[in-house]
């Protein structure tokens, strides 16, 4: 199944650094037709809308840090307005929140306190994990625990695929899982025993075919490539991650 794909700007952040738009302007030239963003630079939501607006590429989401929302959601839900985003993502929960499974249930919370405010204005609030929400504490997973004390269907899940197979954890099972709650999929591949483990999707030894056919059955809406760390300039490596994404088939 085919799925459009888009950039985590993280990937590229030096590059956005020194000159957003040409950044961008590189992104949609690889080929890549939306991104999720992780902060702004120097420039305001509307001056980003306007550069994706000019080269045809979608805002999909952003990244926005739950002490910011904590600290002035209103602003943070203007702000994604403006970009037109439907998703917003929390990327991390620092590590006094998540000390036991009692702190884990405050987060979860917190999270649903916040996400029935980002509904109330059309866009969904999702969580993204790293390893540790798959390092059991009292025999239960943080990731389970968080969602099992969410009411209804306020959060959704932002699977990080490598993440999860990084913590010895099968990720297509937990897409099947959660499956219908994972509207956005990052999508990186692993060298195992390296440093960085990350690579290029394809170039490492995750089967990401299986992932992604997972991911789309779980009813995946997008997937996102993201890799933390290149070893390659990072642009080089997201057109390799494109490339190897078309000739799986995944993208025209």
């Amino acid at each position: 199944m085919k799925l459009p794909i888009a950039l985590q700007l993280y990937t590229i952040r030096e590059e956005t650094e020194k000159d957003f738009r040409s950044a961008l302007e590189k992104v949609a030239e690889i080929g890549y037709t939306g991104v999720e963003l992780a902060g702004y630079g120097c420039h305001t939501p509307k001056e980003i809308r306007k550069m994706l607006d000019d080269l045809g590429l979608i805002a999909v989401s952003s990244h926005v840090s739950l002490e910011n929302m904590e600290q002035d959601i209103d602003k943070e839900i203007e702000d994604a307005l403006e970009l037109g985003v439907n998703w917003v993502i929390v990327p991390w929960i620092p590590p006094e929140k998540r000390e036991d499974i009692f702190s884990y249930i405050d987060t979860a919370r917190t999270l649903q306190i916040m996400s029935k405010k980002w509904k109330a204005r059309g866009i969904q609030l999702c969580y993204h994990n790293h390893d540790f929400e798959f390092h059991e504490i009292d025999g239960l997973y943080p990731l389970d625990i968080i969602f099992e004390n969410i009411e209804g269907d306020e959060l959704k899940w932002q699977p990080d695929v490598f993440w999860i197979e990084y913590a010895g954890v099968d990720a297509t099972s937990y897409l099947e899982k959660y499956s219908g709650d994972v509207p956005l999929v990052h999508i990186k591949d692993m060298k195992r025993d390296a440093n960085p483990p990350f690579a290029e999707i394809g170039e490492g030894t995750l089967d990401m075919c299986d992932i992604i056919d997972a991911a789309a059955r779980a009813g995946a809406e997008w997937l996102i490539v993201e890799q933390d760390a290149c070893a390659r300039p990072p642009l080089e490596s997201v057109a390799i991650s494109f490339k190897n994404l078309r000739e799986m088939g995944i993208v025209d």
